[in-house]
């Protein structure tokens, strides 16, 4: 028997007093609070354990693994490493952040449309630590809560990465449990977990390897906002729309993976979605103009499509936020109602409006496509929603200086307009100016004729 196996097969006993000695030897605590010493004076085993008193081992601390030695001058390090777990949100590489976010678009920032799918990711770091290979078994949860405008969608993967060597987990290899309400919460927030119960038994690493470098697992799944999702189009506003992150593991390699866990506390991410606000107006752009009954259809910009219209955004009446947005993914009625043309409101006090919520950054066209009889069409309308987004320590903030269209005062002038090109209006239009210009062309002739007799 080694005196490692000795020493885990005496940690069950450590509370019967007649498997150890009576005379506690003390360690001394160096200078730099990272060490103890002690000395002993007879030959034999030594049973090194962390001790406390007055107080519990803190949540994001972990215990040493009982340590046997012979006889010698021996330095122990109080306490073992302890993991570490961050997450991250996704954003399209389109409309990066180059100050918070990576090449490939994570950072703690991000901003979606309503119902448009993302990912997020949780990372939690077991640090290279002798102690990991005195665990039997080693359990990790990760702790996700979400804001009550974020839905859940699936897990993408589980990925574990030790030094060169990446694993991706089957599904028997972790448990998730579905989003519930968090208890006591009052905002709608939302809480699961994941489990993977014993990584060391999940991934096969090597008991002699294990400990020497870091391990990482990474868990990334998809996710959208929902009906309930903050919005805006104010330069320099924060948002709710957020997922925090906090990691469960075993922090006893005494007792094995059932035993004692320590927490470590995580990070918030957040998700912005903006908003644009339109009025229609008769005439002149002043209240009592607003103009009901117009219909627009707004454009995702693509500068290779005539009038650089590209796919036609499909939207829905909100009546809990006066404004159109996209449909959620996960409602079939709302699939099924979205529309891609809306139309100017004519309730009072929204009488002209059709603002439109819930829009991911980028560039769109808003184009007049029916246009109430006696008015001209305007002119379509480039929109630019150009965000920049970054956390100033905890609390996220957005710059929209750049962008522009934001706020849209659309007039239609009175008139009529020409008919729409390549309909029968067309021709019969053309077949008049053919006819007026020969009528004038056969007169000049005749004028011609007298003049010359």
């Amino acid at each position: 028997m080694t005196a490692e196996s000795f020493s885990n097969a005496l940690a069950s006993k450590t509370g019967q007093a007649a498997h150890l000695a009576d005379t506690k030897t003390p360690l001394i605590q160096n200078a730099g609070k990272t060490a103890y010493t002690g000395t002993v004076t007879e030959a034999g085993y030594y049973l090194i354990v962390d001790e406390k008193t007055g107080e519990a081992l803190g949540n994001n601390d972990a215990y040493s693994a009982y340590i046997m030695q012979v006889v010698g001058d021996v330095t122990v390090d109080p306490k073992s490493k302890t993991p570490t777990v961050k997450k991250e949100v996704q954003d399209e590489t389109g409309d990066k952040d180059t100050e918070s976010q990576d090449q490939e678009g994570w950072g703690n920032t991000a901003d979606h449309a309503v119902g448009e799918s993302f990912n997020f990711r949780l990372a939690a770091t077991i640090p290279g630590d002798a102690n990991f290979k005195a665990y039997e078994s080693y359990k990790v949860v990760f702790n996700d809560t979400m804001s009550k405008s974020i839905t859940f969608e699936k897990i993408n993967s589980v990925k574990v990465k030790y030094g060169d060597t990446t694993l991706t987990l089957a599904d028997n290899g972790y448990t998730k449990t579905d989003p519930v309400a968090v208890l006591g919460a009052t905002d709608g927030s939302k809480a699961w977990t994941l489990t993977i119960a014993d990584l060391k038994k999940v991934t096969g690493f090597s008991a002699e390897a294990l400990g020497t470098q870091e391990i990482t697992v990474a868990v990334e799944y998809a996710a959208h906002l929902n009906n309930d999702a903050a919005v805006t189009n104010t330069d320099g506003a924060t948002t709710t729309n957020k997922n925090g992150v906090s990691l469960d593991y075993s922090n006893n390699p005494n007792v094995g993976g059932e035993g004692d866990t320590g927490h470590t506390p995580g990070n918030d991410v957040y998700v912005y979605s903006f908003k644009i606000d339109n009025t229609k107006y008769a005439g002149k752009n002043e209240a009592g103009n607003e103009l009901a009954g117009a219909g627009f259809t707004l454009y995702k910009y693509d500068d290779t499509k005539t009038g650089s219209k590209g796919d036609a955004v499909k939207l829905i009446w909100d009546s809990t936020k006066n404004a159109y947005r996209p449909a959620v993914s996960d409602d079939a009625d709302e699939a099924t109602s979205a529309q891609t043309e809306i139309t100017s409101r004519s309730e009072d006090g929204q009488k002209g409006k059709f603002n439109i919520s819930g829009l991911d950054a980028g560039k769109y066209v808003l184009s007049e496509t029916k246009t109430p009889e006696g008015y001209n069409t305007v002119a379509d309308t480039t929109i630019e929603i150009k965000a920049e987004h970054k956390l100033n320590e905890t609390v996220p903030t957005v710059t929209l200086t750049n962008s522009k269209g934001l706020t849209n005062a659309l007039v239609d002038m009175p008139g009529s307009n020409l008919p729409s090109t390549g309909g029968m209006g067309t021709v019969l239009l053309y077949v008049a100016g053919i006819a007026v210009f020969m009528l004038a062309g056969a007169i000049l002739v005749m004028a011609l004729r007298r003049r010359n007799a």
